[in-house]
């Protein structure tokens, strides 16, 4: 085994993804910044974890790949080649074939093209040549993907989510969301509901109180929308046109009034804890509460207030 071989093939392959995602302008998977940096890390609460599976596919194939006989290595470009095609199906989902930000297509095209790349120097044959083993390797992939699809979306039904955007105060997030199906029906929606809270539960991004998933057909345009909100409010369906923040106050807001009536030549720390001691005040948080009621927003905003008052009483006497 070429351990430079493996080094070099492998930094190739958790490089390119993020490259290319930030050049694209792609955001993180849980609605963090730029997917540029996401992708990079290898943790659970990155996007960088979804690259971890075909990731080690790579490295076994990158490391083994040289001493491949030539049918084994026929089997192995195959599957890399099923691999790839997969990916690219994610990439561009039918029936409307638009490219779309799915980080596991793009991490199994980068990793399947890497792999293909790293077994030039693999014993040569003419093609992939259509023996049984590599005819199954080449459908494993893709096989697998099918059935995943079948059993999660079901016939004639799929969410495919679009772009994203975000308030200026980030705590709301919107996305367009493509629907295959009647989402008037109440079991479509409750299947819509479940699906949202997978990738787009708003207490699952950095910074949004509110998420709202606005669905449309490839025809009818805009159908409903469905809000989700991070403080435990309950979910709820509007109309195409409807407005999630209507009945509902944010925290970000709240901190944002209680920061206008300031003065506006206060040092900075000074008006944010003011802000915050008043927005926590008006919420009622408590500090020993065991499971949070309240959004994670707050509970960043109005744990440890008074430790970090007296903390800044002893900087800014105002504060006394």
């Amino acid at each position: 085994m070429n351990k430079f071989r493996v080094i070099f093939f492998g930094i190739l392959a958790w490089v390119l993804p993020p490259l290319i995602a930030g050049a694209l302008g792609w955001r993180g998977v849980w609605g963090s910044g730029s997917a540029l940096l996401d992708y990079l890390i290898p943790i659970p609460v990155a996007g960088g974890v979804l690259h971890v599976p075909s990731f080690v596919l790579l490295l076994v194939l990158v490391a083994w790949g040289p001493q491949l006989s030539a049918k084994a290595a026929g089997r192995a470009r195959a599957l890399a080649l099923g691999a790839a095609l997969t990916g690219a199906v994610l990439l561009l989902p039918p029936p409307e074939w638009r490219p779309s930000d799915n980080p596991l297509g793009l991490f199994m095209v980068v990793d399947a093209l890497v792999a293909l790349l790293s077994m030039l120097g693999a014993p040569r044959q003419p093609g992939l040549r259509f023996e049984a083993g590599a005819v199954l390797a080449l459908l494993a992939v893709p096989a697998l993907g099918a059935m995943v699809a079948w059993r999660t979306l079901g016939l004639g039904e799929a969410f495919v989510s679009g772009s994203a955007t975000v308030s200026e105060d980030r705590a709301l997030l919107s996305v367009a969301v493509e629907v295959r199906g009647d989402i008037t029906r109440a079991d479509m929606r409750q299947r819509a509901k479940d699906w949202a809270m997978t990738i787009h539960d708003p207490a699952m991004k950095m910074g949004v109180e509110v998420t709202a998933l606005r669905f449309k057909g490839p025809e009818t345009g805009v159908a409903a929308v469905l809000c989700l909100y991070e403080d435990g409010t309950p979910s709820r369906w509007l109309p195409g046109d409807g407005d999630c923040l209507q009945g509902f106050t944010t925290f970000a807001s709240r901190l944002a009034l209680h920061a206008a009536t300031l003065p506006p030549d206060a040092p900075r720390e000074v008006r944010e804890h003011l802000a915050a001691r008043a927005a926590c005040k008006e919420i009622g948080w408590k500090s020993a509460h065991p499971i949070s009621p309240m959004s994670f927003s707050a509970d960043e905003a109005c744990m440890d207030l008074q430790r970090r008052g007296e903390f800044l009483a002893k900087l800014h006497p105002q504060l006394r």
